[in-house]
């Protein structure tokens, strides 16, 4: 028999600190809570368990029945493994009630035998009702039972101490300091266990698990997390996501839709920012993902976890050979999106929209002028012609004087946009209409030209056609000499998309991407 004791995890109430939450509180895990359970189940997913109990405060039944979702078993309630009797304390900030208290409950407070004034308990109490508790409830048990116990602080620890020394009836008052020592001093952590070995009914062996490693990413984990996350009582179903950055992605599926992305941002600060757009644009009323649960606790995975919707549609990439012919409204949505994003005021977004990169880049002009300095750097690499090379060169060049030059607005940028990332729907008629753009992860303040660009880098790639008419449409909005700076920072796309099979040469999505941006150099170099 094993028996695995399991503190609850985080409460609300557990982060009010003076807060004496007791029997009586009722506030919910928080969301660290909630991970910090199915972390613990995910440890204990091959053990076996047969039956889950669980004291009846609120916060020990949900713990409990987070583990119960996550292995397929039911929760039972013991009212031995309740939380201590705070007695007046109950639900209350300590300071609220302690003039209420009489001065020589504080004189003897922590004495062994000294019950909580108003009704509740001493430690000599609540060690006698865990004693009778533990040892009927072993007797009553199949030696082969595997049980999992929830319950809280005290009696934890209290029970840990009492299964090595037995019934605290006979415990000498030395025996009692000494108990009393070992449950001032022993902290379980919230989700952490003890595990109890029996040999038939008789105690054996106990040990502390109070920590635990981080998971890897791999598609069951995945699985596990989330539907613990997600309440989730039907099957999971889950497709892998493919994407150029460092961040895996999930799509999950269980009537409704998610979108789970294990985050692997350099900059930490990269997460809460990302966060702080997606509620930006949702006040200026741009179309974009609603986060539905944002993990920050390291305790599952060691990064942190969006969870966010996920919108059925189909991503402008696949419709645009199939619906080319529609893709003219598209393409003024998503221009219509670009220059709304393009009028935000920087004083609004400044400390949300910045690169989740290292430091010396946030600016635009560095970051830019590095990155044409490195495509210029590994030029004679990427495999063009001499005609080609010269061309890019010279346009580069240029490109660098004008980014040096200042002489351009910044402006919030998308920074991004892939044809993958802007999702549409397509209706029975075959006509597409704009859903929304999905990934702004990269959302940065700059220059307007390099969303045009970027987007007509994107579109060059998969459908000529398509990118003929964005080319046409943005040329009406600019100046001649800023279509010509556009130009330049089209190239500048596709030879640093191919520069990037140089440095990620393991990478399929990149070396695609890459051949394809290498034979659009060497047929249009010369296209303006």
């Amino acid at each position: 028999m094993t028996l695995f004791i399991m503190r609850h995890g985080e409460s609300v109430s557990n982060t009010k600190q003076g807060f004496i939450a007791g029997r009586s509180d009722m506030s919910e895990l928080t969301p660290i809570g909630r991970v910090q359970i199915i972390r613990s189940a995910y440890e204990l997913r091959s053990a076996g368990i047969t039956h889950i109990y669980s004291s009846p405060v609120a916060r020990a039944q949900e713990t409990a029945h987070i583990i119960a979702r996550s292995l397929n078993l039911t929760v039972q309630t013991v009212d031995w493994a309740t939380e201590l009797d705070h007695g007046i304390f109950e639900g209350n900030y300590w300071w609220e009630v302690i003039h209420k208290v009489p001065p020589a409950w504080r004189i003897k407070r922590e004495e062994y035998d000294t019950p909580y004034p108003g009704g509740g308990e001493s430690v000599s109490m609540m060690a006698t009702r865990l004693w009778k508790g533990v040892d009927s409830f072993i007797s009553s048990l199949a030696t082969d039972s595997k049980i999992i116990l929830v319950s809280h602080q005290a009696p934890i620890v209290t029970m840990h101490y009492l299964l090595q020394h037995g019934d605290p009836a006979s415990y000498s008052s030395k025996q009692q300091v000494a108990f009393l020592k070992h449950i001032h001093s022993l902290r379980m952590k919230n989700g952490a266990y003890i595990e109890a070995t029996y040999k038939g009914r008789e105690f054996s062996n106990i040990d502390i698990k109070n920590d635990f490693e981080p998971i890897t990413e791999r598609k069951n984990n995945i699985a596990f997390y989330a539907t613990g996350i997600l309440k989730s009582n039907t099957e999971l179903k889950i497709h892998k996501q493919e994407t150029a950055s460092k961040n895996a992605m999930f799509h999950l599926s269980n009537g409704s839709d998610y979108l789970l992305k294990v985050l692997h941002a350099e900059d930490p600060n990269a997460v809460e920012r990302q966060a702080e757009l997606y509620d930006y644009l949702h006040s200026q009323n741009i179309s974009a993902p609603h986060i539905v649960f944002h993990d920050k606790s390291k305790v599952f995975y060691k990064t942190d976890v969006f969870i966010q919707d996920f919108i059925k549609g189909t991503s402008q990439k696949e419709c645009l050979h199939a619906h080319s012919r529609s893709m003219t409204p598209i393409l003024r949505q998503v221009l219509k999106n670009l220059q709304h994003i393009h009028s935000f005021k920087i004083s609004e977004v400044r400390n949300f929209w910045i690169p989740p990169i290292n430091g010396s880049f946030k600016k635009w002009n560095p970051f830019m002028i590095y990155n044409i300095n490195f495509t210029l750097h590994h030029l004679t690499e990427l495999s063009l012609s001499l005609q080609a090379q010269k061309r890019i060169t010279e346009a580069l060049t240029e490109l660098k004087k004008y980014t040096r030059s200042k002489s351009f607005e910044l402006v919030p940028i998308h920074g991004d946009l892939a044809t993958d990332n802007i999702i549409l729907h397509i209706d029975k008629k075959d006509t597409c209409s704009f859903v929304r753009i999905i990934d702004f992860e990269w959302a940065r303040i700059g220059d307007a030209l390099w969303d045009y660009a970027y987007y007509w880098g994107w579109l060059e790639r998969e459908h000529e056609e398509v990118a003929l008419v964005w080319k046409e449409m943005i040329a009406k909005k600019l100046t001649p000499e800023q279509f010509g700076i556009l130009e330049m920072y089209r190239i500048l796309f596709h030879a640093w998309t191919v520069r990037d099979t140089l440095e990620y040469k393991g990478d399929a999505l990149r070396l695609s991407r890459g051949e394809q941006s290498r034979e659009l150099l060497k047929i249009n170099i010369s296209k303006p």
